[in-house]
């Protein structure tokens, strides 16, 4: 399961928990054994607004200024610096 989990600075990073859940016999989950994993932006949309993350955002307006560069063009962001 991916998922998306703030840490104690406020920041959002993208998470991977895989593993192994154990019930007992009425059904009820007992132990839970797995690992979980931060992604460091690989994943590039987020699933529930469509939208780039911050990174693959920056690294496509840095590439389309350099393959419009010599001609005028202009590009806003507003955001974190």
């Amino acid at each position: 399961m991916e998922f998306r989990a703030k840490q104690r600075s406020g920041k959002y990073v993208w998470m991977r928990c895989r593993g192994y859940l154990t019930r007992d016999e009425c059904g009820i989950p007992v132990i839970f054994a797995g690992i979980m994993h931060k992604m460091d932006g690989q994943n590039k949309v987020d699933p529930l607004t469509q939208l780039f993350n911050h990174r693959m955002f920056m690294k496509r307006i840095r590439k389309y200024i350099e393959k419009k560069s010599g001609r005028e063009n202009c590009s806003c962001y507003f955001g974190r610096g």
